[in-house]
C-alpha cells in the first residue's frame, strides 16, 4: 500500500465559517486472488485509486453567553479501484448515530451534522441537542442494511440529546434514528477536538 495524501484550508468570509479540501492518490496490492474470485462482489485485490473529500463548518456563540450553534457538512467521491477500507461508511458513531455501526458502504458520500450547546455549570456541565443526516452510496461494493435497494440506500437521519463534562471532553448522548429501523443508542465519547490523539 503506497499513498500521497493533500490537504489545504481556505479563506471564507466570515471568521467563523471554514472549508477544508483533501485528495489522496494511491495503490495496493495484498498480493492475493480476490475474495470471491470476482472484482464485482468484495472489490479488487490490486488497483490505483483516488479521493477528493471537502468539509465545510461553521460554529459560533447563539443568543447568549455560554450558547453555542455549530454545522458540519461533508462530502467526497472515490475514483478508480479503491480497496475496501478506502470506502466510505455511514452508520453508527461519528456519522449518523441511531443505526448499526457502518449500515451504508459506497463510493460516495455526503454527511451533515449540527449542534446546539448550552453552559448548565460552565465549565463543569453543559447540555446539547444535535441530529444528523447522512448517505453512502454507488461502487461495486455497496450494501444497505436498511433496504432491499442497494443501487439507492436511504438518507439516514438521527436527532439526540447529550451532556458534555469537564470542559466538554467528555460527553454522553443518547440518540434515536429517525427511520423505521432506526433504534436508540447511548453514546459515551470524547470530544472530536481529541480524536486526533486518541
Amino acid at each position: 500500500w503506497a499513498s500521497m495524501e493533500a490537504a489545504g484550508s481556505f479563506a471564507m468570509p466570515w471568521k467563523d465559517l471554514r472549508f477544508t479540501l483533501d485528495g489522496l492518490l494511491g495503490h495496493f496490492d495484498d498480493g492475493s486472488e480476490d475474495v470471491t474470485g470476482s472484482s464485482e462482489s468484495f472489490g479488487h485485490s490490486s488497483g490505483t485509486f483516488g479521493s477528493l473529500a471537502g468539509n465545510l463548518s461553521f460554529a459560533m456563540p447563539w443568543l447568549s453567553r455560554g450558547t453555542t450553534l455549530s454545522v458540519d457538512i461533508q462530502g467526497g467521491s472515490l475514483f478508480g479501484e479503491p480497496p475496501l477500507q478506502a470506502r466510505y461508511f455511514i452508520g453508527g458513531r461519528k456519522t449518523v448515530p441511531g443505526y448499526a455501526f457502518r449500515t451504508q458502504i459506497g463510493d460516495r458520500y455526503w454527511l451533515a451534522r449540527t449542534e446546539a450547546s448550552v453552559g448548565i455549570l460552565p465549565p463543569f456541565l453543559n447540555l446539547r441537542a444535535f441530529g444528523a443526516a447522512g448517505r453512502a452510496w454507488g461502487g461495486d461494493l455497496i450494501f444497505d442494511l436498511l433496504s432491499t435497494s442497494v443501487k439507492d440506500p436511504p438518507v439516514l437521519l438521527s436527532a439526540g440529546l447529550g451532556v458534555g463534562l469537564g470542559w466538554d471532553v467528555i460527553r454522553l448522548d443518547l440518540a434515536r434514528g429517525l427511520r423505521d429501523d432506526g433504534e436508540w443508542q447511548v453514546i459515551l465519547s470524547v470530544r472530536p477536538d481529541f480524536w486526533p490523539f486518541l
